[in-house]
């Protein structure tokens, strides 16, 4: 997973340089590249690409990532921590996000990232974002397992999670959002 993580972010580095790069060539105006950002309450899976991809325009040297993402993270953790849950909250969905939450932390590091961080620190251009795209409905991924219903079973499926149009819209935390991706200059 945080190889493939990785090779992602280094895909998306090659693209938006690239972009730019044939844009200036051709003296058009620059184009505006972004990634889509699924805004759930857990660092790693939502803010923790968009931080490394501001990384080398907030400044940051590669030796100050953990430090950079670790601040980043206890930022993000107490602006989340504001937002008041929509959906009735089970133990074991808590348990389970705070496990999850433990897991990626542990699992997605920047060496563990290392093609993308590579192509973030080895590009000539220090920026890697224009913008941001958004998705919010409700960022608590303790709302997101349920079981299959009886007509799930009867048509085949065995989800064990909501599907997009299943998931509880959350309005009381999209004031968050902007919030949570503040390193960016600019929201379109």
């Amino acid at each position: 997973m945080a190889v493939a993580w990785g090779n992602m972010i280094d895909a998306h580095c090659r693209a938006y340089d690239t972009l730019h790069r044939v844009y200036d060539e051709k003296g058009w105006e620059s184009p505006r590249v972004s990634y889509n950002a699924i805004n759930f309450c857990i660092y790693h899976l939502d803010k923790l690409t968009t931080d490394l991809l501001l990384a080398r325009r907030n400044g940051v040297a590669r030796s100050d990532l953990p430090g950079y993402i670790a601040d980043s993270k206890r930022s993000f953790d107490a602006e989340i921590s504001k937002i008041p849950p929509v959906a009735k909250e089970s133990f074991t969905g808590r348990r389970a996000e705070k496990a999850l939450d433990r897991f990626v932390a542990f699992y997605l590091t920047p060496e563990r990232l290392k093609n993308g961080v590579d192509a973030i620190y080895s590009s000539e251009r220090d920026d890697k974002l224009d913008y941001i795209a958004i998705n919010y409905y409700d960022p608590f991924v303790r709302h997101l397992p349920k079981g299959p219903s009886i007509q799930d079973l009867r048509e085949g499926r065995f989800h064990f999670n909501q599907e997009p149009w299943e998931q509880v819209l959350n309005p009381r935390g999209l004031p968050s959002v902007p919030t949570s991706v503040r390193h960016l200059p600019q929201l379109v």
